[in-house]
């Protein structure tokens, strides 16, 4: 069961994101506070649950780009780093330091993601909550859990095509049921780091969750609006017909009172009625429903 906790804390990042509205600095401030939740900072070389020597905030020492990536995230500030003295546990990085490296990796990252998903997807149809559950899973995953191959990127790329939610709804299924084996076949045993993993899924599962978040609620509460706004209108349109036809099948009777002229003016009469009471239901119903 996922931490509680870090659960919420998605939550509230998850909401502030889907608001689809803040300025780059304010989604990699949301973005470092999201990775750092979940990956943790650590100051000092460590070993992850794959054994994979680690510094700062989740960044692979052993990645064949590791020594090229932090030579250019320090040199952009002027810092001087020795890769080899952060390998082995000689150089202690400083909070600083760690969001430097963490700023430039993630930024790597999001490139390598705007190339495979496209940048018509990444940034035009996708919201700032899935890029970054997204971004998340490459982190933690590569292309094993987002690449082409995957079929988490196949329903994402249906999803952002159609925005069919069945097909975010299958994306967030691969992350949290099916991309975290529990069961070692070689040992027949639950995976010493399986618990830890799941948790993250959990967590990138919930930041996938844009229908949940109040943003999309309003989105279609709005959308319902203009649809029954559209028909109310509709609706009156109809009535103002019938009530000009009203108008002339009754200047015809005063004109000439015959039974035939009668009939028409009572149908027509009959017919703006229930339009008229139509049209004021609709528009009663709208202004309870939304008010």
């Amino acid at each position: 069961m996922a931490d509680q906790n870090k659960l919420q804390l998605t939550r509230e990042i998850r909401n502030k994101l889907a608001a689809n509205n803040l300025s780059d600095e304010e989604y990699k401030k949301l973005q470092y506070e999201f990775i750092k939740a979940n990956e943790g900072a650590k100051c000092k070389v460590y070993l992850d649950s794959q054994g994979i020597k680690t510094v700062g905030i989740g960044f692979n020492l052993e990645n064949p780009n590791a020594k090229q990536e932090l030579i250019n995230a320090f040199a952009e500030h002027n810092i001087n780093v020795s890769f080899e003295d952060v390998f082995n546990g000689k150089r202690v990085l400083n909070d600083k330091e760690i969001k430097v490296l963490f700023d430039y990796s993630t930024r790597v990252r999001e490139n390598e993601l705007r190339r495979t998903f496209g940048e018509e997807i990444w940034k035009g149809k996708l919201t700032p909550n899935e890029r970054l559950a997204i971004e998340d899973l490459y982190y933690t995953g590569g292309n094993s859990l987002v690449g082409k191959q995957t079929s988490f990127f196949k329903n994402i790329k249906e999803y952002a095509s159609t925005h069919d939610q069945k097909y975010l709804d299958a994306a967030i299924h691969e992350v949290t049921e099916r991309s975290n084996p529990k069961i070692n076949p070689k040992t027949g045993k639950i995976y010493e780091d399986w618990e830890g993993k799941q948790n993250r899924r959990e967590v990138q599962g919930e930041m996938l969750k844009t229908y949940e978040t109040p943003a999309y609620k309003d989105y279609i509460k709005e959308q319902g609006f203009s649809k029954d706004l559209e028909e109310a209108n509709k609706k009156v349109s109809k009535f103002l017909e019938e009530a000009e036809k009203l108008a002339v099948i009754h200047e015809e009777y005063i004109k000439s009172p015959t039974q035939d002229n009668y009939n028409k003016y009572i149908d027509i009469l009959k017919h703006a009625e229930v339009d008229g009471l139509m049209a004021v239901h609709k528009v009663e119903s709208i202004l309870e429903y939304y008010s």
